[in-house]
């Protein structure tokens, strides 16, 4: 039986990862912020840990891989949160790193963001150059920096940076773009558009999250992945999806900039993988939302 150690395991990708990886017969250890219980999990064997600390004396000697989820409860809190930022998003990973090389952990999965690619222009691909002075948030910065001070580590363990793009369901916090989306259509609240449709976006449903990264723990090697959906949506195709599954219909302004993209190409997760996310946005939603 495969033993896998998940850091940040408390938090929403975390939830469904580790009943997703235990209910494929893997054990799986998994930390928590101290004082936050997590009932319906039993099956987990749980580790409070204070990653803000730097103790690792809590956490097991011996296991096949480790999943690095965790972020500061602090990221969007610049300049005031920048310390917990430090200490969670890069040198935790850091101290994750290093006990996972003596505890021979064969795999090391990482999850980055798609908010690491610098333009905006169109479908962000792995091989995209990364200008270091591009404007990016401290949070964004955190796990640019993080990507680039694990690279060492591939002498020791195969090594996965899963950069993810918005995903969404069950359980998400209530201040993410999507269960905002879906609180302001449940209001009738105005939704505002960039241009006449709004952002380009691949969302992906948290069940194929999951799903990716346990297949990740399969791979040889050393790579960098785009973690997104299927479908490429407007913001206006969006909300009109979420607002057909509650039977509400959105209320929209437009004005006149350019939309971003938001888009993660997953090609060359397609072709790592031999697999790609299968659920469609409309699918996702209904199963969030049912």
């Amino acid at each position: 039986m495969k033993t896998v150690f998940v850091i940040g395991a408390g938090g929403f990708v975390g939830r469904h990862l580790v009943r997703h990886l235990s209910a494929n017969g893997m054990r799986v250890l998994a930390t928590s912020r101290p004082g936050k219980v997590l009932s319906d999990h039993s099956e987990i064997e749980w580790i409070a840990t204070d990653l803000a600390s730097g103790n690792t004396s809590n956490w097991p000697a011996r296991y096949d891989a480790l999943i690095y989820l965790a972020q500061s409860a602090k990221w969007r809190d610049f300049p005031t949160g920048a310390a917990d930022v430090v200490r969670v998003n890069l040198d935790a990973v850091i101290h994750a790193a290093d006990h996972a090389r003596v505890a021979g952990a064969k795999r090391f999965i990482h999850m980055s963001t798609g908010s690491v690619y610098a333009q905006t222009l169109e479908p962000a691909q792995e091989s995209e150059n990364l200008p270091i002075g591009a404007n990016r948030s401290f949070y964004v910065a955190s796990k640019l920096a993080a990507e680039l001070m694990l690279g060492p580590y591939a002498a020791y363990f195969g090594l996965t940076h899963l950069r993810l793009f918005m995903p969404y369901g069950t359980g998400e916090n209530e201040k993410m773009l999507i269960p905002r989306l879906h609180a302001k259509i449940r209001a009738c609240e105005t939704i505002e558009l960039h241009g006449n449709d709004g952002l380009l976006s691949n969302p992906i449903y948290v069940a194929d999250v999951a799903e990716a990264t346990r297949r990740c723990l399969d791979l040889e090697g050393t790579q960098t992945l785009n973690l997104g959906g299927p479908d490429v949506l407007t913001l206006r195709a969006v909300a009109e999806t979420i607002g057909s599954a509650i039977g509400k219909t959105p209320v929209f302004q437009t004005k006149p900039e350019a939309a971003p993209v938001i888009v993660g190409d997953i090609s060359r997760l397609k072709t790592v993988l031999g697999w790609q996310p299968p659920t469609r946005f409309v699918d996702g939603v209904k199963h969030w939302l049912g």
